[in-house]
């Protein structure tokens, strides 16, 4: 009778010490997890905090956009469907324009004279593209894509060094002609070169 005893009580006893060891694992994982989360959390936070500002130069805080160039060639051949750039008039200004609403949108630069710049942006459109997309049953045209191709360079003045050249940079967009959704080709464009300076400004800011 004591021998069973003794061979229930040691019984309990590995039992209760178990359920202790599974208690402690469980805690341990619990507090392993929870100190994983908050470390995440934490870099998490700490990325978020970071801006585009932090990847550029603390002295190079002011730059000069000098005006597009039209070096669109309509002579030259694109695609099948639409063999030949468009040329559009005064499409550089607007590319321009364009770039220089966005810097000042952006904040990371100041626009000043050139004399007084750290910073030259210069740059060519090199393509203007309107391509039939959709048709009606009448095979009349419904909505065209339109794209935009720019060459661009940032330079710093005080060393002379080509930071960035950017080739062929390449934003689009589509719009109708007909129905609730039409807009005029002007309307279009301003959406396409929003998306274009956009472009620029990622590429200037994410690259330094």
């Amino acid at each position: 009778m004591k021998n069973f005893n003794s061979n229930v009580i040691a019984s309990e006893r590995s039992e209760r010490s178990n359920l202790l060891g599974s208690r402690s694992l469980l805690r341990r994982a619990s507090l392993c997890s929870a100190l994983l989360a908050m470390t995440i959390s934490a870099f998490i936070i700490s990325g978020c905090g970071y801006t585009n500002r932090s990847l550029i130069a603390p002295d190079a805080d002011t730059i000069f956009v000098d005006t597009f160039k039209n070096s669109i060639d309509i002579t030259k051949e694109i695609t099948v469907r639409q063999r030949f750039s468009v040329y559009k008039p005064f499409i550089e200004v607007k590319v321009t324009n364009a770039v220089i609403k966005r810097i000042l949108y952006d904040g990371n630069f100041k626009i000043v004279n050139r004399d007084l710049s750290d910073l030259l942006l210069t740059g060519e459109v090199i393509g203007y593209l309107r391509q039939p997309l959709r048709y009606s049953d009448a095979k009349d045209i419904l909505e065209y894509r339109l794209n935009v191709i720019i060459n661009f360079k940032l330079q710093d003045l005080k060393t002379g060094k080509v930071l960035l050249d950017e080739k062929n940079l390449t934003a689009d967009t589509t719009y109708f002609v007909t129905g609730k959704s039409a807009k005029s080709e002007d309307s279009a464009i301003d959406t396409l070169l929003e998306d274009l300076s956009r472009r620029v400004i990622s590429r200037i800011v994410n690259r330094w």
